[in-house]
């Protein structure tokens, strides 16, 4: 058995969650009342709770961001092709901005 004190912040911090996985639930559900009744009748309880969970789980996140870089990267790397094309072909560079992102990133 653990000594006293020992345990006491597992206990809380899963209660924490508990309480933040039924406040999600709850906006989730709320969101999901707003949409049309077939969305409605699609996204059951177990679903929604689901969800709920792997938001607090905070590995969607971590994919959402790590999906955010890869497409900057990409953006930047296809401009830069571009603009390497239209100077081995002598073609005058178009009048369109980077993308937004490309030129904050560095290499």
């Amino acid at each position: 058995r653990c000594g006293p004190g020992l345990g006491t912040r597992s206990r809380r911090s899963g209660r924490g969650k508990q309480e933040r996985h039924y406040q999600l639930l709850s906006e989730l559900q709320a969101l999901c009342k707003g949409c049309p009744v077939p969305c409605q009748q699609r996204l059951s309880y177990t679903i929604l709770s689901d969800l709920a969970l792997a938001l607090i789980d905070g590995t969607v996140f971590e994919i959402v961001q790590g999906l955010l870089e890869i497409q900057h990267l990409t953006e930047k790397n296809l401009y830069n092709h571009g603009l390497k094309l239209q100077r081995s072909t002598g073609e005058p560079p178009q009048r369109r901005a980077p993308p937004a992102r490309a030129l904050s990133r560095s290499s």
